[in-house]
């Protein structure tokens, strides 16, 4: 038991003796309305006293929680880092492995069943080292590489890299963009690798279909507004509320980072990353990124 609430108990103790001592002279001296009064203002201390109690002992719990959260936060950043460290380790060997098996590949009668079985060894790998890849960018907090940035020329550019493959998918990618230039102090990089993220995303959703995706940058006052949109099936209101969960994908053959990744790198910067879909119709996502970032 605290020392507090000791002292207390104590203190309530000794008021009751001394109210309860007083009651009785009031009430030998037949004075009943100070006898009334003092057990009023004994019931109102008692009150008092009451709720401190509660509250202190409402605070410890609270304080009791924070530190238990604390705890386990450390405890997964110690994990993450250590998972990382492995992650990297990994990766290493694996680019030699890789390198040897296209040497093998080279050697080998492409009709042969051994370079089917090197193909799928391939394609395994390339599968692993992109887990790994976006596992790293995932538990990775480097420092940005800040820059001003014409966003209508990042926009246009990012639309000039994701063309050849919407090309072979048979989707068209589409841009919609202010009169004027609209400058932001951003790391282009990361904006450009959520917009493809968001695309690609966007065209394996598509699936082969007919379809398009439109990137859209707008002004909104203190806020910059970027769009990815997409005439796909639109999310599921089972997955819309998990999408960017680490690890959760609806994809054979995705990781599930992809999301979590893009929703970190808009946070980082002061933004904040927001969808709206309807099934059948399509989906859209919104990046709002603040003008003047803390």
């Amino acid at each position: 038991m605290p020392r507090s609430t000791k002292l207390l108990q104590i203190l309530l103790i000794a008021i009751l003796i001394m109210v309860s001592f007083q009651v009785y002279l009031t009430l030998a001296s037949l004075h009943l309305y100070a006898a009334l009064a003092s057990i009023f203002c004994f019931l109102l201390l008692l009150l008092l006293l009451t709720l401190y109690v509660r509250k202190e002992k409402e605070y410890a719990a609270s304080n009791r929680e924070l530190h238990e959260a604390m705890r386990r936060t450390e405890h997964l950043e110690t994990v993450s880092q250590m998972a990382a460290s492995i992650a990297h380790e990994v990766r290493n060997p694996m680019t030699s492995v890789q390198g040897f098996l296209q040497l093998m590949s080279r050697e080998v009668n492409p009709g042969h069943a051994h370079a089917m079985y090197l193909r799928v060894m391939e394609e395994d790998l390339r599968r692993i080292s992109t887990i790994i890849t976006e596992y790293l960018n995932f538990s990775k907090m480097g420092s940005d590489m800040l820059e001003e940035v014409d966003l209508r020329q990042l926009l246009h550019n990012t639309c000039t890299l994701l063309q050849s493959e919407a090309n072979m998918r048979g989707i068209i990618i589409t841009l919609e963009l202010p009169a004027d230039s609209l400058f932001l102090t951003i790391d282009a990089n990361r904006i450009k690798q959520v917009l493809i993220n968001l695309a690609r995303n966007a065209m394996e959703a598509i699936d082969g279909q007919a379809g398009t995706i439109t990137l859209v940058l707008e002004d909104s006052g203190d806020r910059v507004c970027l769009k990815v949109k997409d005439t796909g099936p639109g999310i599921s209101a089972s997955d819309l509320p998990r999408i960017f969960n680490p690890f959760y994908t609806t994809k054979p053959t995705g990781t599930g980072l992809g999301l979590s990744i893009s929703k970190r790198i808009i946070e980082e910067k002061g933004g904040s990353i927001a969808v709206q879909t309807e099934e059948g119709r399509g989906t859209t996502f919104f990046l709002y990124l603040p003008k003047h970032p803390f």
